[in-house]
């Protein structure tokens, strides 16, 4: 019984962990990332705010991917699931007007060079 209370506590965070694989995750600081668990190849470069998303996690590494599609490892600490910066989050595009087949030829007629 002693044995398995640490075991536990030692097991307790990995379940979070697992959970953020494929989640949005934002860096809580600026940082570079390498692009090989291990390795000096430098990956992407994080700037406080930067949406990634999880892609694997190993201990307390995490694989993740940019919005640019560049892949990097970085210390699970520089990750928070909330925006730092929620003010500066992207608005959602709004739709644009659409046209009728008419609308559209007119309005090539009339952009025409003369």
């Amino acid at each position: 019984m002693r044995l398995l209370l640490p075991l536990v506590l030692l097991l307790a965070p990995l379940p979070a962990l697992a959970q953020d694989v494929g989640s949005t995750m934002y860096a809580v600081k600026n940082t570079p990332t390498v692009r090989f668990e291990g390795d000096e190849v430098k990956g992407p470069k994080l700037v406080e705010g930067d949406a990634v998303t999880v892609l694997y996690v190993d201990g307390d590494q995490v694989r993740v991917r940019t919005d640019s599609d560049r892949y990097g490892w970085l210390p699970a600490s520089d990750l928070t699931a909330t925006n730092p910066h929620p003010e500066a989050a992207k608005p959602a595009a709004a739709p644009g007007k659409k046209f009728s087949l008419e609308e559209l030829k007119q309005l090539l007629k009339n952009t025409k060079p003369q």
